[in-house]
Parts: C-alpha cells; sequence; structure tokens
C-alpha cells in the first residue's frame, strides 16, 4: 500500500505542479506562513481520490498521558478508508518545509521530551505508546515528507547551528546551501534508524510495568515513512529497511 500511495503522491504533484510553483516550492523563498502547507492542499486531496480514502487535515493525535511527550500532535494530513463509520486512520501525513528538515527535529539532544526536546520522532513514539498502553487502533503507515532540494539553494534559517541546539559548527553552514540533500538525507535517516534500534519504555497495559522494547519490532503495526522531495525526485525510504539507501525506491518528478 506505501508503494501505491508513493506513486500516487508523485502523479498528484505533477497534476498540481502550478500550486506547487513547479518545484520552486520546496525553495528558501517561500519559507513562512504555511505557504507549503497551502501549496500542498490540492495535492493531498487529489491523492485521497486516486487511492480512494477520505482526508482530514490537522487532525489530532492525543498521546497517553504517561508517556509525559505533550498532549497531542496537530497531523497535517490524515487518510481513511471510506468504509461507512470507519474512522481508523490508514496514513499519517506529515510535510517538512526546508528549514523544518534538519537534525535538531529528526535528532536527540539536551532537553525535556515534548518540551525543550524538539525532535519529532517522539510523536511517532508517542503513537506506538497509544497502540501498546491504550490498545487503540493507530495508522499502518506514519509518513514524513522532507523537503530537502538536491541543488544549490539561498541561504535560510539553519537551526541546528543555534546555540540551543549546536548539532554543527555555524562554518558548516556553507555546505548545507552548497546541497542540503546531500548534507540532510542520510544524517536524518541515520538518526532515525538509532531511534527505532534504541529500546524505548513502553507500559504493559496488564501489569502496569514499563517495559523495554525497540520501536523497530511495530513496522508491522505502524511502519515510520519518509518521502524525501529532492524536487527532482521522490525518494521513499522505509522503517522496515531501516532506511536502507540500497532498498530506496527513487522516481523522477516531471514538472511540466
Amino acid at each position: 500500500m506505501i508503494k501505491k500511495f508513493f506513486l500516487n503522491l508523485k502523479e498528484s504533484m505533477e497534476k498540481h505542479a502550478r500550486h506547487l510553483r513547479r518545484g520552486k516550492i520546496f525553495l528558501p523563498q517561500y519559507l513562512g506562513r504555511g505557504k507549503l502547507e497551502k501549496a500542498f492542499n490540492p495535492v493531498a486531496h487529489s491523492l485521497a481520490r486516486a487511492l480512494n480514502l477520505r482526508i482530514g487535515r490537522q487532525i489530532p493525535n492525543t498521546f497517553c498521558p504517561c508517556y509525559e511527550i505533550g498532549g497531542n500532535q496537530r497531523v497535517d494530513f490524515v487518510f481513511y478508508e471510506r468504509r461507512q463509520g470507519n474512522n481508523i486512520p490508514l496514513f499519517f501525513l506529515e510535510l517538512e518545509s526546508l528549514d523544518g528538515s534538519q537534525l535538531c527535529h529528526f535528532g536527540e539532544h539536551e532537553g525535556i521530551r515534548g518540551q525543550d526536546n524538539i525532535n519529532k520522532q517522539w510523536y511517532y513514539y508517542g503513537t506506538i505508546g497509544n497502540y501498546y498502553t491504550l490498545k487503540q487502533k493507530v495508522p499502518r503507515y506514519f509518513v514524513w515528507l522532507l523537503s530537502i532540494p538536491d541543488r544549490l539553494v539561498d541561504h535560510y534559517q539553519i537551526w541546528d547551528t543555534n546555540q540551543e541546539y549546536q548539532f554543527f559548527h555555524s562554518s558548516l553552514r556553507g555546505l548545507v546551501y552548497q546541497n542540503p540533500y546531500r548534507f540532510y538525507d542520510y544524517l536524518i535517516k541515520t538518526s532515525a534508524k538509532t531511534f527505532l534500534e534504541t529500546k524505548q519504555e513502553f507500559k504493559d497495559p496488564k501489569t502496569k510495568r514499563w517495559v523495554r522494547k525497540r520501536l523497530v519490532e511495530f513496522q508491522d503495526v505502524c511502519e515510520l515513512v519518509f518521502i524525501t522531495c529532492t524536487i527532482e525526485e521522490l525518494i521513499l525510504s522505509r522503517g522496515r529497511d531501516l532506511f536502507d539507501p540500497k532498498k530506496e525506491k527513487r522516481v523522477k518528478l516531471n514538472w511540466q
């Protein structure tokens, strides 16, 4: 199903190339004020029609309080099956603009989960926690669409060099601007692989005790997926493959 989602996403983006400014929407000059989300709205609805799914926007994903990762996440787009009375999501689709596709949003750093720590992968952990502890139905796929151009770009805010996070020295900004994809894509996916392989705490609903499990064990329940938009291509990378570059699927985008 994720492969079908991936291929239809490509077709929907090409169909609405004008809304996406023929790929330029992913560049620095279009950052801010929700421009990417607004431009992507017709794409998401086209994708839902192609897959015969219902769609919701900015849907709350509320977490079990015992996990202490904040109240909820607002999911950009949620796709549901059309069966009557079925409100179980099939896909979560989260959009990350260029300034959001940085390591501080997908890597661990000092801080309190859900507060000072802005690693968004805790949203995925919280979703799995809902499944494990609350026995909730969760989406089969948790998808992040990363905007990471494979080209020289204008300067934009690099949060990773800020004093709060300090993932990189400020002297490396030039390397990012030369090619954000070559700098960030591998780092983000390597961090996600580590996150899936690290044992996390889950509260057993029967014993009420905390147990340690790896998130990679839940990929058949709710798979973590990255789709990178380089402007030239879409790249599908899956949690079940631990984001192995050799197993990625690539399709070219035709903006004509």
